[in-house]
């Protein structure tokens, strides 16, 4: 649909369209209607960055529908990124390992009726998410433990890479207490790589990790980024 916003220019009033998550073939026909308004949509835009990952998307619609509207602000996609002709929000925290890198928040934006936006982007400094490896061979007693300092709120993966046996010798239960108790973790994850056991799963994917983490290793080692999309609203559907 589209709607004349307020703003806080007095008398001045932005056309705005808004586009829900519908068929391609009607995101198309209202894009083309867009001429001299924002568009607000839920969509996916072909070359746009996937949360988590390095992929360029191909599927979604072109960018070239992009230049008939003032300025495109799209959700789909996670991960917050702009550019002079769209700009994807991205979701407002982390909500696994993949997006641990990533900062988190939401858009104070000024509209104009025929210039494009502007914007600030407002980070909301949610949850950490912490990733350590524990190599047998560089931090053999994990030393490390002892230099970390009060962890509060954070979501912490440790990964242990060595023997069985060596992995076995380590206080699982004293370790997560300090962890849990004492540095204030908010929630704990231990994977482990056994160097010397064979397997024939892929080394990224443990019994810890999501399911978004197996679905990036898979399409990563299958070298087909464009399934990424296609897992990912399968997951929508049935989680």
């Amino acid at each position: 649909c589209q709607l004349s916003l307020r703003t806080n220019i007095q008398g001045v009033k932005v056309k705005a369209t808004f586009i829900p998550w519908v068929e391609e073939k009607i995101i198309l026909e209202w894009m083309q209607k867009s001429e001299d308004t924002v568009v607000f949509g839920h969509f996916g835009i072909s070359g746009a960055l996937v949360n988590g990952t390095e992929y360029l998307m191909t599927s979604g619609i072109s960018q070239k529908l992009l230049n008939i509207p003032i300025y495109t602000f799209a959700g789909h996609y996670h991960c917050h990124q702009t550019t002079p002709q769209f700009m994807y929000i991205g979701s407002s925290y982390k909500v696994d390992f993949g997006e641990r890198k990533e900062y988190k928040g939401f858009i104070s934006a000024q509209l104009y009726p025929t210039a494009k936006p502007t914007f600030l982007f407002i980070d909301v400094h949610d949850r950490r998410f912490l990733q350590h490896i524990i190599h047998q061979t560089e931090d053999p007693d994990f030393n490390k433990l002892d230099e970390w300092k009060d962890m509060h709120d954070a979501v912490l993966k440790l990964r242990f890479i060595g023997a069985e046996d060596w992995f076995h010798e380590f206080n699982m239960g004293a370790i997560r207490s300090h962890l849990l108790n004492e540095l204030n973790v908010h929630k704990l994850f231990i994977e482990q790589t056994f160097t010397d056991r064979a397997s024939a799963v892929n080394k990224d994917v443990h019994l810890t990790s999501s399911w978004l983490e197996g679905l990036q290793a898979y399409v990563t080692e299958m070298k087909e980024p464009d399934m990424l999309e296609i897992g990912q609203q399968i997951l929508e559907d049935v989680l």
